[in-house]
């Protein structure tokens, strides 16, 4: 039996379509019984969809200048949102990086980092900064100072494995002029061989900005086209939505470059921000002018000040849960003060809490906010959370707070093995358990560092539980359907921004994103998952990536921008 279209989206069909997609295979993601949950055709009008249903019914809103899509029986799916990654401080320096994400041979990274030293001026940085992990590689290793030295002699090398090490090649040692009298900086650490000269092997946040602060910065110019490539490569892979967690490195400096490309409505991503304080022992002060003049929610469809996160206290930050972290006293108090200013000032928090112990620590201090001030209207979540226990998701699910949730232990989750135990890892994260008490949960990757942004190789891992090594770290019993990954990634996702009414699905009413894929998401064989990328992404109904049988449509759409 077919689809048909609903009473109230025939009422909205009297108006005629911007832009009409036909002969697809449409998965809504619609919860309700207005709209179905499979469709062939979608008209949208003004940025928003006008009509969802069967080729015929949807012929009604084309006009004269409506633009027409036949998609040739592809999938359509709603437009995919990361919850939480880093691209406000990637977008700075994305064009001046070499991306090894999707690339699965070593040599050929290699024959990346040559080319871009032929194409370089001699002395210019080639980086690498994350997002990759050696078992991705045929060769199931990182590269060397010799290959990095044979591959680009006369260019200073820098390759940043996640958060891990960082290898330097001999040209950039030089460059930095790194000796055996060299200090090593706050928060790092600078190897060194038996006669005391440095390795060019790197370790800590502190030696990873000690390096990166004496490369050549960007002009506002460059970070802002960087921004906007950045914000393509996600309509690449069909994300038309994230939440930027801010990160180490995001001060108040950082967000000139995508306010810019806002302003000159250029970003073809929507874009929400959580906000935090600069540098360790000024939390409090920074959060205290941030209320005063950062609005939280204060923004368009494009761009929007979200609220804080994900570092509140830095000294309360657990880094990526792979080690043993204590809580200090003056840590906790710190914590408080700001949770409790945040809550007063009826801000969204985003908290990184990576342990479980830390998770029980931050919700001691919710519970205690809560009586004060209600936190169940702000949508308050914990960042990460993959070991949680199943009394800190009650505890959750009673404060009407959610969990964001990531794949970044697709790239871990060898070493989480090692760490935890195979018993141990077939429940991080519980994703099962959080479904079955009916809280919020959202998806994402936790880019550009610590993973690839690619929102199907994350799917991927949602599914199957397999680490990049192919390895089945997860347990059977908290793998999800396609289904439930795809709703994280769009309607869970949606949530945390207060927007699971305008976003997250394909209904009437709802902002038409949207993405037509390069295989069927749902019943592709598991291993072709990570492979999928859209042909065609809608934003606004309007197209902002189209290659393929669609190339060029995003230069003939009109600006539909919402």
């Amino acid at each position: 039996m077919k689809n048909k279209v609903t009473r109230s989206t025939r009422d909205v069909l009297a108006h005629t379509a911007d832009l009409v997609l036909l002969n697809g295979l449409i998965v809504t993601g619609a919860q309700g019984a207005d709209t179905p949950p499979r469709a062939q055709a979608i008209a949208m009008r003004s940025g928003r969809v006008l009509a969802v249903g069967e080729d015929d019914d949807v012929r009604d809103a084309i006009g004269a200048a409506t633009l027409v899509i036949d998609v040739g029986g592809r999938t359509i799916i709603p437009g995919l949102i990361d919850s939480h990654l880093h691209m406000i401080r990637a977008g700075l320096t994305w064009n001046q990086e070499l991306h090894w994400e999707p690339v699965t041979q070593l040599r050929v990274a290699l024959g990346m980092i040559m080319e871009a030293a032929r194409r370089q001026k001699p002395g210019s940085w080639i980086r690498v900064v994350g997002g990759w992990h050696h078992g991705q590689f045929a060769e199931r290793r990182p590269p060397t100072r010799a290959e990095l030295d044979q591959a680009a002699p006369d260019h200073p090398v820098y390759v940043q494995f996640i958060y891990e090490w960082a290898l330097l090649n001999s040209a950039a040692i030089r460059a930095l002029n790194l000796t055996r009298e060299t200090e090593d900086p706050p928060g790092g650490h600078f190897e060194r061989d038996a006669q005391g000269e440095p390795t060019g092997l790197i370790r800590g946040l502190g030696a990873y900005a000690w390096v990166t602060e004496r490369m050549t910065p960007a002009t506002l110019e460059e970070q802002v086209a960087s921004t906007r490539s950045l914000s393509l490569a996600f309509n690449r892979v069909g994300l038309t939505g994230v939440i930027d967690g801010g990160g180490y490195g995001t001060g108040p400096d950082s967000y000139g470059a995508i306010y810019e490309l806002w302003r000159r409505g250029g970003l073809t991503t929507r874009v929400r921000l959580t906000l935090h304080a600069s540098a360790s022992g000024v939390e409090l002060e920074e959060f205290q002018q941030l209320v005063r003049f950062a609005n939280a929610r204060f923004g368009d469809g494009r761009l929007q000040v979200l609220g804080g996160g994900e570092i509140t206290v830095y000294a309360a930050h657990d880094r990526e849960g792979l080690y043993p972290f204590e809580l200090t006293p003056d840590a906790l108090a710190d914590l408080r003060r700001v949770t409790f200013l945040l809550a007063k000032h009826r801000w969204s928090l985003h908290q990184h809490a990576a342990l479980n112990e830390t998770i029980t620590a931050v919700l001691d201090i919710w519970e205690e906010v809560n009586r004060a001030h209600p936190i169940a209207p702000l949508r308050w979540a914990v960042l990460h959370a993959e070991p949680i226990d199943e009394r800190n998701i009650r505890r959750i699910k009673a404060l009407g707070a959610g969990l964001l949730i990531q794949s970044r232990h697709r790239f871990r989750g060898n070493e989480m093995l090692q760490i935890l135990g195979a018993e141990r890892m077939r429940s991080v994260p519980p994703l099962r358990t959080m479904l079955d008490a009916n809280i919020p949960v959202g998806a994402g990757t936790d880019a550009m560092r610590a993973a690839w942004f690619n929102p199907f190789p994350s799917l991927h891992w949602f599914v199957t539980g397999r680490s990049i090594t192919g390895a089945e770290v997860r347990g059977p019993e908290h793998l999800l359907s396609r289904e439930e990954a795809l709703r994280l990634y769009t309607l869970g996702s949606a949530w945390f921004s207060y927007e699971e009414e305008t976003r997250g699905s394909l209904e009437p009413g709802k902002l038409a994103d949207l993405a037509v894929l390069s295989a069927d998401y749902l019943t592709v064989p598991e291993e072709e998952l990570p492979h999928i990328e859209s042909l065609l992404t809608v934003v606004g109904g309007q197209p902002v990536y189209a290659v393929g049988p669609f190339a060029g449509l995003e230069d003939r759409a009109d600006a539909l921008l919402v």
